[in-house]
């Protein structure tokens, strides 16, 4: 995917109108992301569906933009939704998730960018621990399933194969959303 991020100080300018045509023609993109700013603005990150920016303010603050945006065919839109609802399924019915962002929050901190970024952090730490966690639960399931299989099969085993595989099966759907 191509991304064109201008800033669009000097449009009223016929050269920079005729230099900026030249430009969309000769990449193609599939983003144009226009904007009226006096300060520097840099992208940390993009995909299909958002663009992160961090605009360095002039007093020597960041300020962190994130634009989303959905699919362009109506038909299509309900993946952009689905995307957004994986924050559901990832943190807001987490308990740990909840308790995370308030003590992050609630610290003494009063600029909002550092209460961001501690947020962020946090979450971040514990999201990594949990899918490793997770990863691991799969594998040793993976292994226990293995095990059943490979022994002569008995009628206990036989309901444990069924609960490790429903287990895992979930596992498995849980980890497509990370």
């Amino acid at each position: 995917m191509k991304l064109i991020c201008w800033n669009c100080r000097g449009l009223g300018n016929l050269t920079t109108i005729q230099e900026l045509k030249q430009l969309l023609v000769a990449n193609n993109p599939d983003i144009v992301f226009l904007c009226q700013t006096k300060l520097d603005v840099s992208i940390q990150n993009y995909s299909k569906h958002y663009l992160d920016s961090l605009v360095h303010m002039k007093n020597h603050s960041n300020l962190r933009f994130t634009g989303f945006y959905g699919h362009p065919d109506p038909n299509l839109r309900n993946r952009s939704w689905e995307m957004l609802r994986r924050y559901d399924v990832c943190w807001a019915k987490e308990n740990e998730s909840k308790i995370i962002i308030k003590v992050a929050w609630n610290n003494n901190a009063t600029n909002l960018i550092r209460k961001f970024d501690r947020v962020r952090m946090k979450l971040g730490v514990w999201q990594r621990g949990r899918y490793s966690r997770m990863k691991k639960q799969i594998h040793k399931l993976e292994t226990n399933i293995n095990k059943i299989i490979d022994a002569s099969i008995q009628v206990n085993d036989v309901v444990s194969l069924k609960k490790a595989r429903s287990k895992v099966s979930h596992l498995y759907a849980k980890d497509e959303y990370y």
